[in-house]
C-alpha cells in the first residue's frame, strides 16, 4: 500500500518517482536491520556496555558529518547541473577535488580526536579503546558521504546507498555474532570494543564495495574527460554547506552527547533506541529527499517553476500521509517497541513520545531544506539550522539536569520545530510559494 502511495504521489512519470520508491524500500530494510542490531547488541552487551557502544558511535557520527565538508549536499547539486550541461571535465575535476579535501580533513580530525581521547577519556568499560577503533573508520565514513552524493548526482540512487544501508548492518550483525560465539573459546568476553570493532570492519568492507560501484559509473558517464578544476569557486560554494553540516549535526547529536557529559554512558544507552525509533517517522522524508534532490536542482536550473512547485506539493503530501500513523504508533505504544530491546529500555518511553512529535513536524514540512539547498539558497538553511543549533544546546543544558532523558528529548523536539518553521518561511520568501502539508499551496502575490 505504501509503495502504491509513493507511485501515486510522485507520479509514475516523475524522474524521482522510481528512485523514491526504491529508496523507501532500502530505508525500510535498513531500518529493520538497524532495529535487529540494537536488539542484538542490547542483549549481548550489558546496559553499561551498550551505553559505551552507543556513545562512541554518536561521537563518530558527530564527526563524520562536518568532516564531509558539505560535499554530501553540494556534490548532488553540482554533479546534477554539470551533467545537464554536459560539462564532464568539471564533473571529473569536482569529484577528485572533493574527495581529496574530505580525506585530508577527516585524517586530521581523526588524529586530533585520538589525541583528545588519550588525554581526556578514562578507559572505563573499554571506552578509550572503543573510541580508537571508531576513529579509525572516520575517513571512510566521510568519504562514503561524498560517494553517495556523487551517485545521487548521477541518478544512481539505489547504487549509492545499498552498501551502507543493507550490506554494512548485515556485516555488523554477522561479525558481532561471530565474535560473541568465538571469544569464549579463547577465554575472552564479548564487550563494547568488540562491537565497535565489528562496526569498523563492516564500514571498511561497505566502503570498498561502494567505491567499486562509483568507479563503474564514472567509466560509463564521465568517460575519459580530462579533469577541470575550479577550487576557489567550489570552496566558496561549499562554505555554507559546511556551516549547515556543522549546525545540523549539533541539532541531531547534541542531546546524546550532552547526556554523555551530564549523565554518563548508561543514559545514552537508554536514549539512543528512543532516538533511533523516532527516526522511523522521517523515513519517507529521507527517502524522498535522497531521490528528489537532483530533480529539484534540474527543474530550477531549467526555470520550470510550475513543475518544481508541483513536485514539492506532491512529495510533501505523501510524506505527511505516511509519517502520521508511524508517529501516532510511537506516541501511544512506544513502550512495546522499547520492551523488545529489553525491559530496562522502557524507561525511555516518554522521551520516545516527545521525539516522535518533533519528527512528525519535521516530516510534515516536507522537503524544505533540500529544496533551498538545490535552488541556491543554502545560506538560508545555514541561518535556520544555526539558530536551531544554538537553541538546542541551550535547552539541553537547561533541561537535562532537571528532566534527564525527557529533557534531552524536549530540547531536540523544540530545536526541530524552530528550524522547520524558519526553513518554511524561507521557501515562501525565496521561491514565492509554500506547500502546506502538500494540500494547500500558498503563493506570494506578484
Amino acid at each position: 500500500m505504501t509503495l502504491n502511495l509513493l507511485k501515486q504521489t510522485l507520479g509514475n512519470r516523475a524522474g524521482a518517482g522510481r528512485g523514491s520508491i526504491l529508496t523507501f524500500g532500502l530505508r525500510i530494510g535498513s531500518t529493520g536491520l538497524a532495529f535487529v542490531t540494537i536488539v542484538l547488541l542490547g542483549r549481548l552487551l550489558s546496559l553499561e556496555g551498550y551505553g559505551v557502544y552507543a556513545s562512541v558511535l554518536e561521537w563518530l557520527n558527530f564527526l563524520a558529518i562536518p568532516t564531509a565538508l558539505g560535499m554530501d549536499r553540494l556534490m548532488v547539486r553540482e554533479v546534477a547541473v554539470y551533467r545537464a550541461r554536459g560539462a564532464w571535465a568539471k564533473v571529473h575535476g569536482f569529484l577528485r577535488w572533493g574527495n581529496a579535501a574530505v580525506l585530508i580533513t577527516s585524517l586530521v580530525v581523526g588524529a586530533l580526536g585520538a589525541a583528545v581521547v588519550t588525554l581526556v577519556v578514562k578507559d572505563h568499560d573499554g571506552l578509550r579503546l572503543s573510541f580508537y577503533l571508531a576513529l579509525a573508520s572516520l575517513p571512510l565514513m566521510s568519504l562514503t558521504s561524498v560517494r553517495q552524493a556523487a551517485m545521487r548526482g548521477f541518478d544512481h540512487i539505489v547504487g549509492g546507498q545499498w552498501p551502507e544501508l543493507v550490506l554494512r548492518p548485515l556485516l555488523v550483525i554477522a561479525l558481532s555474532l561471530l565474535a560473541w560465539w568465538l571469544l569464549p573459546q579463547f577465554g575472552l568476553q564479548f564487550s563494547a570494543p568488540w562491537a565497535v570493532g565489528a562496526a569498523t570492519a563492516a564500514t571498511f568492507i561497505a566502503f570498498l564495495v561502494g567505491a567499486y560501484l562509483l568507479a563503474g559509473v564514472l567509466r560509463r558517464e564521465a568517460k575519459a574527460a580530462k579533469p577541470s578544476y575550479e577550487p576557489v569557486s567550489w570552496f566558496r560554494s561549499a562554505l555554507p554547506f559546511i556551516v549547515i553540516s556543522g549546525m545540523y549535526v549539533i541539532n541531531v547529536r547534541t542531546s546524546a552527547l550532552m547526556l554523555l557529559a551530564l549523565a554518563g554512558p548508561t543514559a545514552v544507552g537508554l536514549y539512543q533506541p528512543a532516538s533511533r525509533g523516532s527516526d522511523l517517522i522521517a523515513l519517507v522524508l529521507l527517502a524522498v529527499n535522497t531521490a528528489v534532490a537532483p530533480t529539484l536542482a534540474r527543474l530550477f536550473a531549467e526555470h520550470k517553476t510550475r513543475q518544481l512547485e508541483h513536485t514539492v506539493a506532491r512529495s510533501t503530501r505523501m510524506i505527511t500521509l505516511v509519517s502520521l500513523p508511524v508517529a501516532l504508533a510511537f506516541i501511544l505504544f512506544g513502550n512495546v517497541f522499547l520492551a523488545v530491546i529489553g525491559p530496562e529500555f522502557a524507561a525511555a518511553r516518554t522521551a520516545l513520545a516527545i521525539l516522535s512529535v518533533g519528527q512528525l513536524v519535521n516530516a510534515a514540512t516536507g522537503t524544505v531544506g533540500t529544496l533551498l539547498n538545490m535552488t541556491g539558497h543554502e545560506r538560508d538553511v545555514a541561518r535556520a539550522v544555526g539558530v536551531s543549533a544554538v537553541l538546542n544546546v541551550a535547552l539541553n543544558a537547561l533541561f537535562i539536569p532537571r528532566f534527564g532523558l525527557e529533557g534531552a528529548a524536549l530540547a531536540t523536539a523544540l530545536g526541530t520545530l524552530v528550524w522547520n518553521v524558519l526553513l518554511s518561511y524561507s521557501v515562501y520568501q525565496r521561491l514565492g510559494f509554500y506547500s502546506l502539508l502538500g494540500i494547500f499551496t500558498l503563493r506570494k502575490s506578484s
